[in-house]
């Protein structure tokens, strides 16, 4: 939550309890709130965007199983519900240490350029046109105005007659401000700072900053508004930069639309928008971490693969038997494509887990029924009977199997319990997949056993 630039804390604060509020008259299912307000100032305070004006509201909800309503479903009724609340700006995120890391901010569109002020109109007229597309929801600009802010115009002519220099004002306008490490403190092995600067008594009012002291070369002291002139203003809260470039990033949610159409559609219409000189804009976001991340867990999929080969293939001393055996991998496609589509799972990082996961999963049951085959070969049966055999007998044991896999599963990929909301698509894929596949496993592992088995005699 946001209030206007340069806003108390204690105003903030009042504006985040009457937030609090309302979700908590909306929402029967909240279990508890937590309301942080951001620090006056500060270093911390400027990096992390939390300042006075700054709060953040953490909802945490009942387990899924004592709901009825989604996480999603909740908060497009608080965005419904909060869009009255005057002088705030209200943004939802769901909160989940394992979402941040597999996932960020749905929608981001980076602007960059040198010149501030063409670059915040661009952001701007970005953030109008994504706006407009059904799905996007708190189109924002990361560029913010109103900071308050004193402007200390130095009068060159006159310091230099003066023997001052813009640096040596400069210096004493922050000594004076932040302090200045005078020298050092020793005690048991730790050096402490000792910095001096004036006492916060004495700059009270924008007044008290003229009345700053200089020591000119010579050991006269001068004020401050003696060789400079003094204005209120207002600039930048901040300025992003990234790889040595200004960049202003417009950020959105989504809602009731799926990632991909609306990644589309915001390219299509930037490709018709006309990008002033010595501008550039690039989309980013959530579309652009997940494509990076399924090359990545692509490359992990064929490893994984290959090195279950190499597994099978040192234990049964063949290389026919692990392809017979992982013939019936690709085939858990089918299930896991069947249950996402009947389940309205998106397709993410998660659910590609879940394929790593089904490469060494899947082949279990082959790898059972294959061993039995082999075992009742070496007592002199024939490929062919050894093979309708040893179908037969593992039959029940590759059921059993599968089923209490499947069942395990079944709570996660329903949303049960805290946090299986992020790990049911992983759930869903497996179930899908090792049903799917076991079948598979059961008609065409012994057939082609048994004609890689011909070929062989």
């Amino acid at each position: 939550m946001e209030t206007p630039t340069g806003t108390k804390w204690r105003i903030t604060e009042k504006v985040a309890k009457k937030v609090e509020e309302v979700i908590r008259e909306s929402v029967p299912e909240l279990d508890k709130t937590l309301i942080q307000v951001g620090s006056e100032g500060g270093v911390i305070g400027f990096a992390m965007g939390t300042g006075s004006n700054n709060a953040s509201l953490t909802v945490s909800l009942v387990e899924r199983s004592q709901r009825k309503r989604s996480t999603m479903e909740i908060t497009d009724l608080l965005r419904s519900r909060l869009a009255d609340i005057s002088g705030a700006k209200i943004t939802f995120s769901e909160a989940s240490a394992a979402q941040e890391i597999f996932t960020g901010t749905p929608v981001v569109i980076e602007v960059r350029g040198y010149d501030l002020e063409e670059g915040k109109r661009l952001a701007r007229r970005i953030a109008d046109l994504i706006g407009k597309i059904r799905g996007v929801v708190e189109p924002r600009v990361s560029y913010k105005e109103g900071m308050p802010e004193l402007r200390v115009n130095v009068d060159r002519d006159k310091a230099s007659s003066l023997g001052l220099n813009f640096f040596q004002i400069a210096d004493a306008v922050k000594a004076a401000n932040e302090g200045k490490v005078a020298t050092y403190f020793r005690e048991a092995g730790s050096q402490y700072d000792i910095r001096v600067r004036l006492n916060r008594k004495d700059l009270q009012k924008p007044s008290d900053i003229g009345k700053i002291l200089i020591t000119s070369p010579s050991g006269r002291q001068i004020s401050l508004d003696t060789v400079a002139h003094i204005e209120r203003a207002s600039g930048p809260v901040n300025i992003e930069r990234k790889e040595q470039q200004r960049v202003i990033t417009i950020s959105a949610g989504i809602s009731g639309r799926d990632l991909g159409s609306i990644d589309r559609e915001i390219r299509e219409k930037l490709s018709k928008l006309k990008i002033p000189e010595g501008f550039s804009v690039e989309v980013a976001g959530q579309q652009k971490e997940m494509a990076e991340s399924f090359r990545s867990l692509l490359g992990a999929l064929i490893l994984a693969v290959i090195l279950v080969y190499m597994v099978m293939a040192s234990q049964f001393e063949s290389l026919r038997h692990p392809f017979v055996i992982m013939f019936s991998v690709p085939f858990a496609l089918i299930g896991v494509i069947w249950i996402l589509f009947l389940s309205r799972t998106t397709i993410s990082a998660v659910v590609y887990m879940g394929l790593i996961m089904l490469v060494g999963i899947v082949v279990n049951n082959g790898i059972v029924m294959i061993s039995y085959i082999n075992i009742l070969r070496e007592k002199g049966m024939s490929a062919l009977e050894a093979t309708r055999t040893g179908a037969r007998r593992r039959l029940r044991p590759i059921l059993m199997t599968t089923f209490t896999t499947v069942f395990a599963l079944i709570p996660m990929a329903l949303g049960w319990g805290a946090g299986a909301e992020l790990w049911a698509p992983m759930a869903r894929t497996v179930i899908g997949g090792l049903s799917v596949s076991m079948i598979f496993t059961l008609i065409l592992v012994p057939t082609l056993y048994t004609i890689f088995a011909g070929k062989k005699r």
